[in-house]
């Protein structure tokens, strides 16, 4: 049992499994990370030699479509318009027209 706010636990056991816990949840957070970063470089090479290998396959058309539908559903802007900023107003006139 952990021990009240302000005093100790009343064993050590509960302190060293604690640790023992967070430790192996570091770890694993780290290794899960290279895992994930190992599986990206894994498939962009794959890809790459699929576009080489077969440069009119439908895999890469829709791959490239499924990146291009994701960029422009999380805000990615389009390279091809100019984005569109607030006009200052720059008459000296407050908003409603009169001083």
């Amino acid at each position: 049992m952990a021990g009240l706010p302000g005093r100790p636990p009343r064993n050590r056991t509960y302190i060293t499994i604690t640790t023992t816990f967070r430790a192996l949840l570091a770890i694993a957070l780290l290794v899960g990370f290279y895992v994930l970063v190992g599986t990206v470089i894994a498939a962009t090479v794959a890809f790459d030699v699929l576009a080489i290998r077969h440069p009119n396959a439908g895999a890469i058309k829709l791959a490239v479509a499924t990146v291009r539908a994701f960029l422009a559903r999380y805000g990615v802007a389009d390279s091809h318009r100019p984005a569109r900023l607030p006009q200052p107003d720059v008459t000296g006139q407050p908003a409603g027209g009169r001083r």
